[in-house]
């Protein structure tokens, strides 16, 4: 069953928005967490093993997310966070005027009675 977005009712629209914000509020959470995780490696060695043990197993030996030792790994991490970031509030502002104009209909046109 598909859902045509130009005739969808307006409780179907305000759905699929909430499962949408859903989706972003998911991905704003998990750019938190991979910036925590990231800054953390690079600034302890502690946390730098578990993140190494991790990419053993995942990548089978080949260390491609470690040693990543440079003076501004961090400054690039955390600016890399807020583009992303940056670009899920795009994303959300364009929802939100996209679907918010789909509710509320034709504003401010005047009627010719």
């Amino acid at each position: 069953m598909a859902i045509h977005l130009a005739s969808a009712s307006k409780l179907e629209l305000l759905a699929i928005a909430f499962v949408f914000y859903l989706i972003l509020a998911g991905m704003w959470w998990l750019t938190m967490f991979w910036e925590h995780m990231w800054v953390d490696s690079l600034s302890s060695r502690g946390v730098e093993r578990r993140l190494l043990r991790w990419q053993w197993a995942a990548f089978r030996g080949a260390y491609r997310l470690g040693r990543w030792r440079k003076p501004s790994a961090i400054g690039y991490v955390r600016i890399m966070t807020i583009i992303a970031r940056a670009f899920i509030l795009f994303i959300a502002v364009v929802l939100l005027f996209s679907i918010g104009a789909r509710l509320l209909g034709p504003v401010g046109q005047v009627s010719s009675n």
